[in-house]
């Protein structure tokens, strides 16, 4: 069967936009077919025990691209049968991807990321963007969230 290892620091139970976006992501995987790698957080315990799916902490509060996380990273995939990698954000796990040995390999790209754009390329990663908002319409191309136009300055 295939799995997807989702690898991230941003999970619950920390509270966030991106933790909710992977956390979501996560849930939405058929039964079997995910697994997370994150970071440890108080009450963790608690919150994996209710998940429909295997979530595995590492020792550290957050994860960096070192050999030690790639090499669990490595053996989590191995251990549950992975055969592709999802990072929950490029920064700072992207350069984790060419070290896992899981073709192919996405991240998302959270709204706080617009600059990643250029290191997830380096990188080869997929970047998936998230289903936009239906309550509020898409930012001006370039201009995110300004006004079409500006108002006339005045003066004293």
């Amino acid at each position: 069967m295939p799995r997807c290892l989702i690898i991230t620091n941003d999970f619950p139970p920390r509270r966030g936009g991106i933790e909710t976006s992977v956390h979501e992501l996560a849930r939405r995987f058929p039964p079997g077919e995910v697994v997370v790698c994150t970071s440890d957080e108080p009450q963790a315990r608690a919150f994996d025990s209710g998940l429909p799916f295997p979530v595995v902490r590492d020792r550290v509060r957050t994860l960096l691209p070192t050999p030690r996380v790639a090499r669990n990273a490595r053996a989590v995939a191995k251990a549950y049968g992975c055969d592709r990698a999802w990072f929950g954000a490029a920064a700072p796990l992207g350069p984790l991807a060419g070290r896992l040995g899981l073709p192919p390999v996405a991240t998302t790209r959270p709204g706080g990321q617009r600059g990643r754009r250029r290191q997830a390329r380096r990188l080869d990663l997929h970047q998936a963007r998230p289903a936009p908002d239906a309550r509020r319409p898409p930012p001006r191309a370039g201009r995110p969230h300004l006004p079409a136009r500006r108002a006339p300055l005045t003066g004293p």
